[in-house]
């Protein structure tokens, strides 16, 4: 009889696939009902069913793993606006993208063309985007990011386009 995997190691093979280089990613969340919560400096935000997709990089030490990390298993203190929204919604998938070249706000401008509504200033309290929450009535399409996306970004052998896609719930945490 073969036994479970313990809860840590489960863990740890979560997060293997998510590599620890620096990289740009999207966080994407499911609300199944209205919300209202309060978010730091925000104050309080009402959000709608339906799926979010909250982008930011991830530059510095440990790189995406560590980040992805954090969102994933859920923050024990709120240090950032995705850390209040966290607490309450759960994930469901992830778009990621390795590189050091901060495409965060690149991103955050392409998904707010396919978007059906956006969460004002959300995550970008230290740029000039409107947001870096997006909302959509359904998932997103990966394939209609891309190709949007795609126009923006040099394809060259030192800056492809690789975004990846996991659906959280084939992923124990």
């Amino acid at each position: 009889m073969q036994r479970q995997p313990s809860k840590r190691r489960q863990r740890q093979g979560s997060f293997a696939a998510i590599p620890a280089a620096p990289g740009t990613y999207a966080l994407v969340l499911h609300l199944s009902r209205p919300l209202a919560i309060s978010v730091g400096a925000l104050g309080r935000i009402r959000l709608t069913p339906g799926y979010y997709a909250y982008v930011g990089s991830a530059l510095g030490p440990g790189g995406l793993r560590a980040r992805l990390g954090r969102h994933l298993r859920g923050p024990r203190t709120a240090r950032w606006h995705v850390d209040y929204l966290r607490a309450r919604v759960r994930p469901v998938g992830v778009w990621l993208r390795e590189g050091a070249e901060r495409q965060e706000h690149l991103w955050a401008r392409v998904l707010a063309q396919l978007a059906d509504g956006i969460v004002p200033r959300f995550g970008a309290s230290d740029c000039d985007c409107p947001t870096h929450l997006l909302r959509f009535d359904r998932w997103p399409s990966l394939a209609r990011f891309r190709a949007k996306l795609g126009r923006w970004v040099r394809r060259d052998s030192d800056s492809k386009i690789e975004v990846l896609c996991c659906q959280i719930r084939t992923i124990s945490l």
